[in-house]
């Protein structure tokens, strides 16, 4: 290296390593000759070392400052409140959003789990979801039991106004797998449960108050049809035109009881009435009854049950409900000249410990992309890019995989290997008592 100051007669140099790169050097110079001795070497390697010892502190402390306020700015726009208690139970961190069950960081941050529950007027315990201070100690003394927790609900009152929350807890590990700390995630589910419980009303009153309507019409279609002379020359028209009528008024109340059905499922108020339910009868009723429109719209509609097929366990009205969905589904998408069966055959195999009876509904449509073969049966969900002769609610399919999976059985969709599609369920048979004749 050339000299610092022209009069210099010895030099010494040595490098500022990081890692392997040198970053800089230290320079000494002297105007004596051989001025530096091998222990001045050695002390300005000392210092050298510590000196880039400090220099990279500080870029790591800047490095972690920088990242804190990432952090602390992603935490600050979350719409979920965050609390993360350490591994001895110090609230490390928490942000704004933990109003959402009234508290503030400015409250939390740094003191212990247990000099909060020790605030009364704080609430830690039930405004963080926990039946009790206890059950909060808990948390911290069991880390380990609570992977795979299921997510809480409860409601806190925030300034007289209740307030839905769910609560999440993560346990953390280091590297090794000893537990470090715990993550409370807090998602504010008011204005979600606001809807639905709106969506359930709204529900409710369309049911209620389309069902007395729609009977009281129906009535006066029975009266318009039986007042009519029989040698009247219009009567056959009148007759056409009330069976017409009678038809679209009873899919209507279908579809009313099916929407008030759903909805008592979802809140688990539907109680099935099963009993012993021959396939068969059920079949027939729902083709005498879709026949006409089935003609109407040139399809042939019929039946292949097979002799051997056992009774399932069912409720027959819901049952009948069902296939009348999936055959009008059916209907409503096959062509002029088109097909639409009912099978059923004997059961080959066990599901869930019992014999399940496998039902078909077989069209020659179009059939169904595969992106549509499990949506369909989400409420409301139809296929934009395809018109039937009718238009459907989008909650006959929904009302179909609830009853089928509270009788235990399940529903899918499949294609038909000569073109079209098949709507399968499965129903579990009847246990039948023993005849007394037998053996």
């Amino acid at each position: 290296q050339s000299p610092l100051m022209l009069t210099s007669r010895s030099q010494l140099t040595v490098p500022l390593l990081a890692g392997l790169e040198v970053t800089g050097v230290i320079t000494l110079e002297s105007e004596e000759p051989v001025f530096f001795t091998e222990e001045d070497s050695y002390y300005l390697t000392q210092l050298a070392n510590q000196l880039m010892i400090a220099i990279e502190n500080k870029r790591l402390f800047q490095r972690i400052s920088e990242t804190r306020d990432r952090l602390q700015l992603i935490l600050d726009t979350m719409s979920e409140g965050i609390v993360l208690i350490d591994e001895h139970g110090v609230v490390a961190l928490a942000n704004p959003r933990v109003a959402l069950i009234g508290l503030s960081p400015e409250q939390l941050l740094g003191q212990s789990v247990e000099s909060l529950l020790a605030q009364p007027d704080l609430q830690l315990s039930s405004r963080m979801g926990f039946q009790n201070p206890d059950s909060f100690r808990k948390l911290l003394r069991q880390p380990a039991g609570l992977n795979g927790s299921a997510p809480v609900s409860y409601t806190v009152e925030i300034h007289a106004v209740a307030r839905h929350v769910e609560r999440f807890i993560i346990p953390l590990e280091s590297p090794t797998g000893d537990p470090v700390g715990w993550l409370l995630v807090f998602y504010d589910e008011t204005e979600a449960r606001e809807l639905l419980d709106m969506r359930a009303d709204l529900s409710n009153m369309i049911v209620h108050d389309l069902r007395s309507p729609l009977t009281a019409v129906t009535t006066g279609l029975k009266l318009m049809r039986e007042i009519v002379p029989p040698d009247a020359p219009f009567r056959p028209m009148v007759i056409s035109t009330v069976e017409t009528s009678q038809r679209a008024i009873r899919k209507m109340l279908i579809r009313v009881d099916s929407l008030l059905d759903i909805s008592q499922m979802d809140s688990g108020q539907l109680v099935l009435e099963t009993q012993p339910t021959d396939l068969a009868t059920i079949a027939d009723s729902v083709c005498v009854e879709l026949s006409p429109l089935a003609q109407e719209l040139d399809v042939t509609l019929t039946t292949s049950i097979d002799d051997e097929t056992p009774a399932v366990d069912a409720d027959p009205d819901k049952l009948e409900r069902i296939l009348q969905n999936l055959v009008d589904n059916a209907l409503k998408f096959c062509p002029a000249g088109g097909q639409v069966i009912i099978r059923a055959r004997p059961p080959a195999a066990r599901e869930s410990g019992r014999r399940q009876v496998r039902i078909d509904v077989i069209d020659t449509g179009p059939g169904i992309p595969d992106e549509y073969k499990t949506r369909l049966f989400d409420r409301f969900v139809q296929m934009r890019e395809r018109r039937g002769a009718r238009r459907g609610s989008g909650l006959g399919l929904t009302f179909c995989k609830m009853v089928v999976e509270a009788h235990g059985g399940k529903i899918w969709i499949e294609d038909n290997p000569t073109g079209g599609s098949i709507f399968a369920f499965t129903l579990p048979v009847a246990d039948l008592p023993a005849d007394p004749d037998i053996g």
